[in-house]
């Protein structure tokens, strides 16, 4: 184990959880919806179509069916990512594969 991981109890001492203001909601668009003009916070691919998440008042005012209404919490580390468990994915994937930070 390296230096920083020994400290990893520290570490989860020092987590500091930020709740963001307002509500996100999940919902499901088609592939062929523009989101540009939704500017979702994440998208997904599925078979059905792509599942975004935004604020709820978007998906209010383009009249889209919410799935699921959720906060946003993020949880703020500063740490070695290696301390808490990040694996850079690179090398867990056989070689060549592509590239990702």
């Amino acid at each position: 184990m390296n230096e920083s991981g020994c400290a990893l109890p520290q570490h989860l001492k020092a987590l500091h959880p930020v709740l963001n203001v307002g509500v996100y909601v999940y919902a499901c668009v088609p592939v062929t919806t523009d989101l540009a003009a939704l500017e979702p916070l994440a998208t997904f691919r599925e078979a059905e179509g792509i599942t975004i998440i935004v604020p709820e008042e978007v998906a209010k005012r383009a009249r889209i069916t919410i799935l699921y209404r959720a906060a946003w919490i993020t949880l703020q580390a500063h740490t070695d990512l290696q301390a808490v468990g990040y694996t850079p994915l690179p090398r867990l994937l056989p070689a060549p594969a592509l590239a990702a930070t």
